[in-house]
């Protein structure tokens, strides 16, 4: 693994990581920068982080994982993300 790729890989951790932080902008944050990065870092445990935080208490933080998967299309489409986003399309809170 390259250094770039090591950083890359270490920065990804850290983002998945910050999405169960208790602070509400700091998941909202990580969630936006994940779907900066998009089919990048797409893999299936940052995926399941931002599945995970569709549920989560804040709907700023459930927007931005659904945004942050609308940029990850081609591994996103799984079975496990289309159940949390007809879940969350059922979300009545208001941004």
């Amino acid at each position: 693994m390259s250094d770039e790729a090591a950083k890359t890989h270490e920065a990804i951790s850290k983002l998945i990581n910050a999405l169960s932080d208790t602070d509400e902008f700091v998941r909202r944050r990580a969630c936006e920068v994940l779907g900066t990065i998009g089919e990048k870092a797409a893999t299936n445990e940052v995926i399941n982080g931002l599945v995970y935080a569709l549920g989560n208490s804040d709907a700023g933080v459930r927007w931005t994982a659904c945004e942050a998967l609308r940029r990850m299309p081609d591994k996103a489409a799984t079975n496990e993300v289309l159940n949390g986003l007809f879940k969350a399309l059922g979300d009545t809170d208001e941004l």
